[in-house]
């Protein structure tokens, strides 16, 4: 009986980051940056990057999930708003490798993964990958 309370919590929560990533599909970019600790270099400098270019991310409808070993929040650029930090283990655990302390997953608007990395993650490069995007491509266009 226990196994089968911990199959559904864990199923529930699954379904729940499946969700919480889906409802971007089609509408943002997502970047998730991922550390074991809030105090990871890496994980400061990565954010303090993006947030930095607020308005180049705005342009690439580029969102911002920042996650942790058992919480996650939001940083949405188009509201400019940052969401407090939520409780879950399920989105770290899909995206985090056992042996890894850092990664930055890119998550186009299709909702398939475009890019992982262990290290730092220049923005410039970043940008560059979305600009490249058929989507992105096509969205400039219009925009001339």
């Amino acid at each position: 009986m226990k196994f089968i309370s911990t199959l559904l919590l864990f199923m529930t929560s699954f379904i729940t980051v499946s969700q919480t990533l889906q409802k971007h599909q089609w509408n943002n970019r997502i970047a998730i940056v991922l550390s074991d600790g809030l105090s990871n270099p890496l994980f400061q400098k990565q954010i303090t990057a993006l947030t930095n270019e607020a308005a180049a991310c705005m342009d690439r409808k580029l969102i911002i999930y920042q996650v942790l070993l058992n919480n996650w929040r939001l940083e949405d650029f188009t509201t400019e708003t940052t969401k407090e930090w939520k409780s879950t283990f399920t989105l770290f655990d899909q995206f985090m490798g056992k042996s890894h302390h850092f990664k930055v997953v890119l998550i186009g608007l299709d909702g398939n993964l475009k890019e992982e990395r262990t290290d730092f993650f220049e923005p410039q490069e970043l940008f560059s990958i979305i600009d490249g995007m058929s989507m992105r491509k096509a969205a400039l266009r219009h925009k001339k």
